[in-house]
């Protein structure tokens, strides 16, 4: 059976491995093919800061909970393993701050620690809160981790530009896994663009991230500080329907000045970059997009359930074999 995985970012390569991984042994042959335009260390994956952290309320999606619960699970199963240095994964604890009292997060049990803080100082307007720890899995280490374990178990990439289905002739199953750009495949009127414009500061006395949050303007709307391995991520920029991906001055300028306000000591060389978070309001397709910027933080629970629907497919092919004999 041939494979054709369409995307190499986090979703892309997480889907491939999971599939190889539970359906080699079962389907002789299996050939899994990935297909971009871009591969680490250029994808949208690579840039993001890396914490594991979901919409603050799933809002009766208890599927997308139980996604994220399994790829939080999946990695902290891996933190204390040789591998976890290569894969750019470790624990993070902060802050999510408000300006009023806010109901518990529907991941409030799945991450470790958490407790309300209501804080008794001044910060940035924000006195109440969160503080718990959660994990990080940063793209620009755990990407190249996904693609060295691809290469062992066979997988061939490809670096084209897909931009119809019909390009990857001969195979069984198609993946969908084009992020922002999946409408371009398949026509999806709810998919849209979130920009995104991110600083990366040399800051190493910064050990807690610090999200704030604006229930009235939306998420990532407001200044947000995410220390990494190697350097602090600053953001506070989405914008729902932008395509730009160049380096707003007015924007830079926005989240230097506010993150600086939420952090006086935070100074250094930013660095600034964009990127773009997929929203979502013959041969068979398994769709898997539409992550919201929440690729990272998502990404396994949605590759294990891209595996099962692949073994439906198997199946289905199966029952069609038998009815022809």
């Amino acid at each position: 059976m041939r494979v054709a995985v369409i995307g190499a970012g986090v979703i892309g390569l997480s889907s491939a491995l999971c599939i190889h991984d539970r359906y080699h042994s079962k389907v002789t042959p299996l050939s899994i093919d990935v297909y971009a335009d871009r591969f680490t260390p250029l994808t949208t994956s690579d840039g993001a800061a890396g914490l594991w952290q979901p919409y603050l309320y799933d809002n009766g999606n208890t599927q997308e909970t139980k996604w994220n619960k399994e790829t939080f699970d999946y990695l902290l199963s891996l933190i204390n393993s040789p591998d976890s240095i290569k894969m750019g994964i470790f624990t993070q604890s902060g802050y999510n701050l408000f300006t009023e009292p806010m109901p518990e997060p529907s991941w409030k049990d799945i991450v470790l620690g958490f407790r309300y803080n209501y804080l008794k100082f001044l910060f940035f307007f924000h006195r109440c809160g969160w503080f718990n720890t959660a994990l990080m899995i940063e793209g620009k280490s755990y990407l190249p981790w996904l693609m060295d374990r691809l290469n062992e178990r066979g997988v061939k990439f490809h670096q084209k530009k897909i931009v119809s289905f019909r390009e990857v002739s001969g195979v069984d199953v198609i993946l969908n896994c084009t992020g922002v750009r999946a409408g371009e495949l398949q026509p999806d009127p709810l998919l849209k663009p979130g920009r995104g414009q991110i600083l990366k500061v040399d800051a190493p006395w910064l050990k807690h991230f610090i999200i704030t949050h604006n229930p009235k303007t939306g998420v990532y709307s407001t200044p947000y500080i995410i220390p990494g391995s190697r350097s602090v991520t600053v953001g506070g920029i989405f914008q729902v329907g932008n395509w730009s991906e160049d380096n707003n001055s007015e924007d830079h300028r926005k989240v230097w000045e506010e993150g600086c306000c939420l952090v006086p000591s935070l100074k250094g060389h930013a660095v600034s970059l964009v990127g773009f978070k997929p929203t979502t309001s013959g041969f068979e397709v398994i769709h898997n997009y539409g992550h919201g910027g929440y690729g990272l933080t998502i990404h396994w629970g949605c590759a294990l359930e891209a595996a099962n629907l692949f073994g439906k497919i198997l199946e289905k092919k199966r029952l069609t074999t038998h009815s022809r004999l």
